[in-house]
């Protein structure tokens, strides 16, 4: 889900980038006209470099913790530790995430694609956190 939620977020950079603007102008009270020449065109290009960062980031992200889910699969408990972590922290960024939710809204459909996301991957990440500490579970790592 993170993936999805990286691409969608990735393709549809223009359409928040432009909804982050209106939601700024509306907080603050102003208009594009208030703005310096060049101001808009500006945090344009920096948001589009950063989407780009964030995708890569989150692809890394992933690969890595795809690496650390094999470790868990081999029995290493050190593995269910860090998958336990990464996942509370990931469900806390999530929800902080959707604490924007009307910044992701206002940007359409692929707004509500990502919130969705977002929230399918806070599902999933307490479901497997309950599940790695299941009794089964703890007689798994107590094996290896």
């Amino acid at each position: 889900m993170s993936v999805v939620g990286s691409l969608v977020s990735f393709l549809g950079r223009d359409a928040f980038v432009e909804a982050g603007i209106q939601e700024g102008l509306r907080l603050a009270g102003a208009t594009e006209a208030d703005l310096p020449p060049g101001a808009l065109d500006q945090a344009r290009e920096q948001a589009a470099g950063s989407a780009l960062g964030s995708l890569i980031v989150s692809l890394v992200i992933v690969a890595a913790v795809a690496a650390v889910i094999v470790q868990m699969r081999n029995g290493r408990n050190w593995a269910r530790i860090v998958l336990t972590v990464l996942g509370v922290l990931g469900v806390l960024a999530g929800a902080v995430a959707l604490i924007g939710l009307s910044l992701l809204l206002g940007a359409g459909v692929l707004g509500l694609v990502v919130v969705l996301a977002s929230a399918v991957q806070i599902i999933l990440a307490v479901a497997a956190i309950v599940m790695m500490y299941r009794p089964a579970a703890k007689a798994y790592f107590a094996r290896t």
